[in-house]
């Protein structure tokens, strides 16, 4: 299995305009799981060279979720009604 999540193969139930935005998430969703256990609370802590902290994000991506599903769900929708509307 591939370290990038596009590379695994299509994500059933997804258009292709969608199905970027899926990897995209999947592969956040993998990485997250692969190395935040591993960090130790003064490496989430931390702040290199004045830049947010890996707490930060991991705060940053918790709430941006359900949107960024929203935004998947919505393109979807839109892909399947697109071809029956009339200009």
């Amino acid at each position: 299995m591939s370290n990038e999540a596009w590379l695994n193969g299509e994500l059933d139930g997804f258009s292709p305009l969608a199905r970027a935005a899926a990897h995209a998430l999947v592969q956040a969703i993998t990485d997250l799981e692969r190395f935040a256990p591993h960090l130790s609370i003064a490496q989430l802590l931390k702040s290199p060279n004045n830049s947010s902290s890996v707490t930060f994000h991991l705060r940053h991506f918790a709430l941006m979720m359900p949107a960024a599903h929203a935004l998947v769900q919505t393109i979807t929708d839109l892909e399947r009604v697109a071809p029956h509307l009339s200009t």
